[in-house]
């Protein structure tokens, strides 16, 4: 018995050390992830996590949306609707998180 004991203390003392830290590999998966990105992914601020929310619109209030959209006013849908609501908070004066 002695003898598999050396043995197996000889194995893992043959690969000590070989074995980059646990912090280490996730900062190189990170580096890596990052230089497969392309530069504008990168200029990305990446802000809190999104939930998605469905509603109901009248076909008026999309047009509007639409036309807003052609406006050039923001990107996106959710950008005009986000605008929208931080202007109503703003005037009531109702705080979230």
């Amino acid at each position: 018995m002695t003898m598999e004991t050396e043995e197996g203390a000889n194995f893992l003392t043959a690969f000590k050390d070989t074995f980059g830290s646990k912090e280490r590999t996730n900062a190189r998966s990170k580096r890596e992830r990052r230089a497969g990105m392309t530069p504008k992914q990168r200029a990305r601020v990446k802000g809190p996590p999104k939930t998605q929310k469905n509603f109901r619109a009248t076909a008026q209030t999309l047009a509007r949306l639409k036309a807003l959209l052609a406006a050039g006013i923001r990107e996106n849908e959710t950008d005009i609707i986000e605008l929208a609501i931080e202007d109503l908070a703003k005037k009531h004066k109702v705080e979230g998180e």
